[in-house]
């Protein structure tokens, strides 16, 4: 449960956080549950700092998942001129037909993205 409230956080988050900060904030607070379970004699902090260390391993995995996922950003298409492929015809919207195009040439956008 911890874990994935750390996950929901991470998305939650007004600006994106580094990696590296991330990964070091999620190593150290494994590091002080382990010890805290091998030397510690209270179970209360170690389960605290336990549950802790889970949702920032939510908060990695959702930064690392991004990283894996990212990719070109398209600038604002308002009125712009996309050349492409219909490949499917969708379900009637409500402005309309929905249309998916593979894109061939949009204005602005270099070829490789």
């Amino acid at each position: 449960m911890a874990f994935g409230c750390g996950a929901g956080a991470y998305f939650a988050l007004k600006s994106e956080p580094s990696l590296a900060v991330v990964a070091v904030i999620a190593l150290a607070t494994a590091f002080i549950a382990v010890a805290l379970r091998r030397w510690g004699r209270a179970p209360a902090p170690t389960a605290a700092v336990l549950l802790l260390a889970f949702a920032v391993c939510g908060v990695l995995s959702g930064k690392l998942q991004t990283l894996a996922m990212r990719g070109p950003v398209c600038p604002p298409l308002a009125g712009v001129r996309v050349e492409g492929w219909v490949v499917d015809l969708a379900s009637r919207g409500a402005t309309g037909p929905r249309l998916l195009i593979a894109p061939t040439f949009i204005r602005g956008v270099p070829v490789d993205q």
